[in-house]
C-alpha cells in the first residue's frame, strides 16, 4: 500500500482489514517526510525513528489480539466524515 494525503479513515480501513499495518504506516510517512521535507520545509521535529516504531509495533499487537476477541466493525459512515 501506498500512502495517498487524505486516507486517514482508509488506512484505518486497511489496518482492521489486514492489508496493511501501523508499521507499514509508519514506515511510509517517515520515508514521505524525509523525501519531501528538503523541499517543504515542513518538519520542526520528528520522533525518533526507533520510538515510533515501537509504538507502531504496539498498536499491530493491540489490533492483533482485539481481531483474536472479536470482530471488529467499522462505522463506514463516520469514518468517511473524517476524509477530506
Amino acid at each position: 500500500p501506498s500512502l495517498r494525503p487524505g486516507t486517514a479513515a482508509g488506512a484505518a480501513r486497511d489496518m482492521v482489514d489486514g492489508t496493511t499495518s501501523a508499521v507499514q504506516l509508519v514506515q511510509q510517512a517517515l520515508d514521505v517526510a524525509r523525501r519531501r521535507n528538503p523541499e517543504l520545509n515542513a518538519f520542526v521535529y520528528v520522533a525518533p525513528e526507533s520510538v515510533l516504531i515501537q509504538q507502531a509495533e504496539a498498536m499491530d499487537q493491540w489490533m492483533a489480539q482485539l481481531k483474536g476477541q472479536a470482530r471488529i466493525v467499522l462505522d463506514r459512515e463516520a469514518l468517511s466524515e473524517l476524509q477530506p
